[in-house]
């Protein structure tokens, strides 16, 4: 075993054995399996620790994810409130995952922006758990509508949470309470004013490989039938090799999956990067990009000195189309 493997094979036997403590003995993170999702509680913790970089080139720009997050969060993790301590566990043990959740939000941040100056009215968040974006980029977009999609456990969460965070959320919030693996998001985003006419932004971050096929592909034929020319999708997803469980070509992602099941969010769905075009192409977009580790790394987390703060996850893309009408 490479000096590498080992290093990894440390780090996920670590977390694992924290997480499932964390499970077990705390009753506030284990009761997130139930409302927010205990996967999104780490990435918002992923984007908490980023947003203290003090190089503010790389830093991340989620300036509310630590808001979102319980105190009993940082107890029973390893991360800390810390930025340095944080980063040293990082570091050593090659958490590929936090640079992953650091370029995601770069990327899917830039693209929000860039529509906004473009006649962006509309953003759907499907999945939207611990997201703050309807709450940075309020007085920025002002006149953009946001609809956050989620299980009705975790809608009636985020809204406390966003009550002790910002207080009244802003009138141009609204929150979706339905079961969303189930593709059936249509009827639900009607009654509460999602405008089929108008241009919207469809972020679908960290979902697509929690649930099946047949999910993605009605959410996706959803979306291509019922948005307003020029609108997009952003989504990522990971290797169809690794959902599938064949990890011949990358043992170690074997650990992360093992944990991601032990939490009750087995892998279900992936894409092969040579097929990714295709597959969206079949249901109705077009391709504006599609990026790797490599390519995310080298435009969201070269540091000021010009040295790349770490690599995202190899398996791990995301994917920006528009609705071919």
């Amino acid at each position: 075993m490479s000096s590498y493997s080992r290093c990894y094979f440390s780090a996920c036997l670590l977390i694992t054995v924290c997480l499932l403590a964390v499970l077990s003995v705390s009753p506030a993170i284990s009761a997130q399996l139930g409302d927010i999702p205990v996967t999104e509680e780490f990435a918002a913790g992923m984007r908490a620790v980023a947003a203290m970089d003090p190089d503010e080139k790389i830093r991340n720009p989620d300036s509310m994810a630590s808001k979102f997050l319980s105190p009993a969060f940082w107890f029973w993790t390893a991360l800390d409130e810390d930025y340095d301590q944080s980063k040293k566990f990082i570091k050593f043990y090659r958490v590929s995952s936090y640079y992953s959740f650091n370029a995601c939000t770069k990327h899917i941040d830039g693209i929000l922006q860039e529509d906004a100056g473009n006649g962006l009215q509309q953003v759907v968040i499907i999945g939207a758990g611990l997201d703050s974006r309807a709450y940075r980029f309020h007085k920025q977009m002002p006149d953009v509508r946001f609809f956050e999609v989620d299980l009705p456990a975790a809608v009636a969460r985020k809204k406390e949470l966003v009550q002790a965070a910002v207080g009244k959320p802003p009138e141009t919030v609204s929150y979706v309470a339905v079961d969303y693996r189930n593709g059936e998001i249509g009827g639900a985003l009607k009654q509460v004013g999602y405008d089929h006419k108008l241009k919207t932004l469809f972020i679908c971050e960290g979902v697509t490989r929690y649930i099946d096929a047949a999910a993605v592909d009605r959410t996706m034929q959803y979306i291509a039938k019922n948005a307003a020319p020029g609108s997009e999708l952003v989504f990522d997803y990971i290797y169809d090799d690794i959902a599938r469980g064949d990890f011949s070509k990358m043992p170690w992602a074997r650990f992360q999956a093992v944990r991601m099941s032990a939490y009750g969010h087995p892998w279900k769905f992936g894409i092969a990067p040579d097929k990714a075009d295709e597959f969206v192409t079949n249901r109705g977009f077009r391709v504006i990009s599609d990026l790797g580790s490599g390519e995310l790394a080298q435009r969201y987390l070269l540091r000021s000195d010009g040295s790349i703060d770490g690599k995202p996850t190899p398996y791990f893309r995301i994917m920006h189309a528009v609705v071919k009408k």
